[in-house]
């Protein structure tokens, strides 16, 4: 006879899952060998982008130093000087014929014997002479020049320096061009006097200089302070970058910016310049991972049909797992939080069935448990409170009677009149409901007459205000709560023949209301919650409220939990205050 299995245990579903799941190595394996493939290409690629970079750098830096040669030799020539002479004038035409003609001299000399791309040469004196390799169609090239605010703006970057590299700005010659031109502007310096007589400006255009760069258009020019200087067809590169591209040691003429970061799906490799500004050349890595591509997008499909594969045996077995787990979590919170309900059962596995059945056996034991402490200590609580109260009604009624005493040798009827009719209410069951929470109203009316019997018998000593919005009247106390708290106020706080000023306010505050009961009064250093306060003797009911902060703070524990709370601060000289706040009834 065979048993049909109607269930498979937790260990069986496991076993299954580890035998599903024993392709997971090969997976990793592959995947593996992919990337051992992606970094040994993206490294011979970073090889071969760096060496192509350092020719380029060093080519565009041979441009840039016969630049700066050239602008030396214009300035070590005897005849420059002649031309940027102060003393001399552009009026003296026949003087400026023959200095052109030492210009031009000078251009076949230094620049069209040396140069395949001829670079735009222009000699700048500040005595108005104005020597270029380009005409004005017959305009003065003094006041052309000063009607054109590229060259001011070029003019004004070698104002403080006498040699500098000026960011790359538009053509000032009468052509057409639009293309960004770089200048090499260096101040020439009279030997003997050390005054600066003009200006020497070599420029070019910035594409002929990059054209080897610009190949790709995939690169930027960058200053020092990560401003940029060219930049082909609005090519931009992070900030990050820029920012280490600039403060990068360039130890090796070329450096990897990024290097095993990714960028934008980029490599970053940058150089210097001579003149310290860097090139940064992008390379997107699909230039040369693109063979790796079908191999990529095969293991991504394996990779995703075992990720699906995975969720979906994942939610099948561990939520037959999790469910009843959830659920006896759901109850263990709701069981923290005061609420007791029946927790239906969840089909699952035998193991799992067999610790849910335990649990709720458990949980019905603890309510069970819970349901009798609570009912112990509220009875407790009660004949604490009974106990107190039958404390209180001797001694209160001893001091009332000498009062009452006190005033009839005085004749005081109606004063009399008022100490019985507050004692009979104080004493009459009204203070003591069957209901433990009694109204803010109606504790207040029970210490009206309470504060009745004691400015009678201290008269002019005891001022109380009381401030309790309207709205806040209806909302529930424990009874007795707060002729105990002024009492302990004035027995506490009164010293000597001083009055004792009491404040009772009350305070809206969203869900809950706050009540606090604070003096003037001597105060103490003493921490009353610690323990109820106990009451021996006559004398010492006289200092105590028979009801105890600690005993108040119990009940409001008991009726409201979590919700309520009850404060007390005091320290010597500085009076007390004692904060209650209790959640609103709607």
């Amino acid at each position: 006879m065979s048993t049909k299995i109607t269930r498979w245990t937790l260990r069986s579903k496991f076993i299954l899952i580890l035998l599903l799941f024993g392709v997971l190595p090969m997976i990793v394996i592959g995947w593996a060998g992919y990337n051992a493939s992606k970094r040994t290409i993206i490294q011979q690629a970073m090889e071969i982008q760096s060496r192509l970079l350092e020719q380029t750098v060093a080519s565009l830096n041979s441009e840039l130093s016969m630049y700066q040669m050239l602008a030396g030799s214009f300035g070590q020539e005897e005849s420059v000087r002649q031309m940027l002479d102060p003393e001399s004038s552009p009026d003296d035409l026949k003087r400026y014929i023959k200095e052109w003609d030492m210009f031009n001299q000078l251009m076949s000399k230094l620049v069209f014997s040396k140069f395949e791309k001829t670079p735009s040469i222009l000699i700048y004196g500040y005595n108005r002479k104005v020597f270029t390799s380009w005409g004005a169609d017959g305009s003065r090239l003094a006041d052309y020049l000063d009607s054109k605010a590229e060259f001011k703006k070029v003019l004004q970057a070698g104002s403080s320096e006498r040699f500098v590299w000026v960011t790359p700005h538009l053509a000032f010659d009468p052509s057409s061009a639009t293309e960004p031109m770089l200048t090499y502007e260096a101040g020439y310096t009279d030997i003997e006097t050390g005054t600066e007589w003009g200006k020497i400006m070599i420029s070019g255009s910035v594409a002929a200089l990059v054209d080897d760069l610009a190949s790709n258009n995939q690169f930027i020019i960058a200053k020092t302070d990560g401003s940029l200087v060219y930049s082909p067809s609005k090519a931009t590169a992070p900030v990050a970058i820029l920012q280490e591209a600039v403060a990068a040691d360039y130890g090796k003429v070329t450096t990897v910016l990024n290097q095993g970061k990714s960028m934008d799906n980029s490599l970053y490799i940058s150089a210097k310049l001579l003149n310290d500004w860097v090139v940064v050349k992008e390379i997107p890595y699909q230039n040369f991972l693109s063979e790796l591509g079908q191999i990529r997008n095969i293991l991504l499909v394996v990779i995703g049909l075992c990720a699906l594969l995975s969720i979906l045996l994942g939610h099948l077995f561990t939520g037959r797992i999790l469910r009843p787990i959830k659920q006896m979590v759901r109850v263990m919170r709701r069981i923290g939080s005061g609420e007791w309900t029946h927790v239906p059962l969840i089909r699952t596995d035998p193991e799992l069935d067999m610790l849910q059945r335990s649990f709720l056996s458990m949980t019905s034991d603890l309510k069970e448990l819970h349901e009798r402490m609570e009912m112990e200590q509220r009875q407790k609580l009660e004949i604490e409170l009974q106990t107190l109260q039958s404390q209180i009604q001797p001694h209160m009624i001893k001091n009332t009677l000498a009062v009452i005493s006190g005033l009839a040798l005085h004749g005081q009827m109606e004063k009399i009149r008022e100490v019985v009719h507050a004692l009979g209410y104080f004493l009459s069951s009204k203070i003591y409901p069957e209901n433990p929470l009694v109204t803010v109203k109606d504790d207040l009316d029970a210490l009206q007459h309470y504060l009745t019997i004691m400015r009678i018998r201290y008269p002019d000593r005891i001022h109380v205000l009381i401030d309790v919005p309207d709205a806040l009247l209806g909302q529930y106390i424990p009874r007795f709560t707060l002729q105990p708290l002024v009492e302990n106020s004035i027995y506490h706080g009164m010293y000597g023949e001083a009055a004792i000023h009491i404040w009772i306010q009350a305070y809206d505050i969203s869900d809950t209301f706050t009540i606090t009961v604070s003096d003037n009064g001597a105060g103490t250093s003493n921490r009353p919650l610690e323990a109820v306060v106990e009451a021996e003797d006559i004398e010492q009911m006289q200092t105590y409220s028979g009801i105890g902060l600690s005993n108040i703070q119990q009940r409001i524990a008991l009726y409201f939990g979590g919700a309520g709370s009850l404060q007390f601060e005091s320290s010597p000289g500085s009076g007390a205050q004692v904060e209650i706040s209790l959640p609103k009834q709607q």
